[in-house]
Order: structure tokens, then C-alpha cells, then sequence
């Protein structure tokens, strides 16, 4: 009848649709691998967040975590407490999180002059740490675009990258992030948007 086959054409195009995205999940491997371990990141890493932390921070280790899947790396979220080993990223705050508190404290990292209200961050390898320090839980999250724009470019050489926005938009944002980040992680355009709109300064 009809609507058994409306059904059938359903299911075949939905198929379809998965396998192309599993093609070009698949394809798209290996370019993200071969821009990560020129970076020396391969499996091993952990995803390393504060202790006490706004959801955002842990929307932001999601995120990292999604894209080192695509490149077929397994990492970890763990708290500070819970960390092992030397191969971390490292997402947080400098008022939250020790690690990255004691890298702004000796100027490995800058952002402590950075004020809270502005969405800016500092992203830097340090040896075989990744920094993402945010001035505030929005900047982790654009910390970890900005690293995604860096592997997905193909961009060589050292990671090292401070940004400030110049423009904030102002009214309901704080409330608009809450309600978007207890979405589903796609379900973040307002965020994302922002960030793609290159509103950042050196």
C-alpha cells in the first residue's frame, strides 16, 4: 500500500544519508590524524576539567572529546583529581582550575589580564599539554573551536593563539547559554555563530 511504501522509500533514504556521513566521517579521518599527531597527539590523552566547573566547561570537554573521536582518539573526561599521565588537555578557568592557575601564575599562559566579562582565551601547547584557558566558561568553549579551526586547517607550527572579542552581544546572553547548553551539542548555533563571525582581537 502507500504507506508502506512511503515507509520503505523512508528508511532507504535515511540509510543512505548515514552511509554518505559515514563515508565522509571516514574520509575525513585521516586529515584530523595526521593534524594532531603533528602535534604529537595520538591516543593516551585525557580531557582534564576543574573540580567544580559551569556546564559549559563540560559542554566545551564534550566537544573536544567528539572531535578527537573523529579522528578515531579515545580521551577520557576527568576531573584534576582524577588525572594520570602527562598527555592532557587541559579546559578550565584560571579561578578554577590549579593547573592552568599555576601556568598563568608563571606565565606560561596569559590570561589573568583578561577581564571575566569578556568571552576570550588562550589556547597553547606546552609540551605535551594542551591549554584551553578561558576568562569565562564561554571562552573554554571557544578555545576548543578555535583548536578544531587549527586541526581542520591543516595549519602548521606552534600552537599558540589569544583572543579577546570586541564585540559582546549584550541583553540575554547569559541566559541564552544556559538554556543552550543544556541542549543536545549540536543544538549550540548562537554560540558557535558568535565565534565564526571572527569577532576576536590578538
Amino acid at each position: 500500500n502507500t504507506y508502506f511504501s512511503w515507509a520503505l522509500n523512508l528508511a532507504a533514504l535515511l540509510a543512505c544519508c548515514c552511509a554518505i556521513e559515514a563515508g565522509a566521517a571516514s574520509a575525513e579521518a585521516p586529515a584530523l590524524q595526521a593534524g594532531l599527531k603533528a602535534l604529537g597527539i595520538e591516543e593516551g590523552y585525557q580531557i582534564v576539567v576543574a573540580g567544580e566547573r559551569d556546564i559549559v566547561e563540560d559542554t566545551a570537554a564534550q566537544m573536544m572529546q567528539r572531535f578527537l573521536a573523529r579522528a578515531s582518539i579515545d580521551a577520557s573526561i576527568v576531573t584534576e583529581s582524577e588525572a594520570a599521565g602527562e598527555k592532557q588537555f587541559l579546559l578550565g578557568l584560571d579561578s578554577n582550575h590549579k593547573a592552568i592557575r599555576a601556568l598563568g601564575d608563571k606565565g606560561d599562559i596569559n590570561i589573568q589580564d583578561v577581564s571575566p566579562e569578556d568571552d576570550g582565551f588562550h589556547l597553547k601547547q606546552i609540551g605535551t599539554h594542551i591549554v584551553i584557558a578561558g576568562a569565562n566558561p564561554r571562552g573554554v568553549l571557544y578555545g576548543v573551536y578555535a583548536f578544531e579551526d587549527f586541526i581542520g586547517a591543516g595549519e602548521q607550527g606552534k600552537l599558540d593563539s589569544k583572543k579577546v572579542p570586541y564585540y559582546r552581544k549584550r541583553g540575554t546572553g547569559l541566559y541564552l547559554t544556559k538554556v543552550g547548553f543544556g541542549a543536545p551539542l549540536d543544538a549550540i548555533p548562537e554560540e558557535m555563530a558568535i565565534y565564526l563571525a571572527g569577532r576576536f582581537k590578538v
